[in-house]
């Protein structure tokens, strides 16, 4: 996702630069600015919702999660990253 987001930015980046409005460019780097801006923002979201999650497994909140398994290693094959014992890193 981030190679795909960061090879979009080069293609817009054409377009939103262009030589009319050289050489303040300020389209382009509001643009520019915007685009940085959301992802400062969507990184802190991402941060607050990992402390979150975790928080509520360390609770034991996601255990339910384990209910109709025979065994911890058929119920972490199958949850993988779901299983109440994984946990997300910052």
């Amino acid at each position: 996702m981030i190679v795909s987001i960061g090879t979009l930015g080069a293609i817009v980046s054409t377009w939103v630069y262009l030589p009319q409005d050289s050489p303040t460019f300020h389209k382009g780097h509001a643009i520019n600015l915007g685009a940085g801006s959301a992802g400062l923002l969507l990184c802190a979201c991402m941060i607050v919702y990992i402390r979150w999650e975790n928080g509520k497994r360390a609770k034991g909140e996601r255990d339910h999660r384990l209910d109709g398994f025979t065994s911890e290693e058929e119920a972490s094959q199958l949850l993988g990253d779901k299983h109440p014992s994984f946990r997300y890193i910052e």
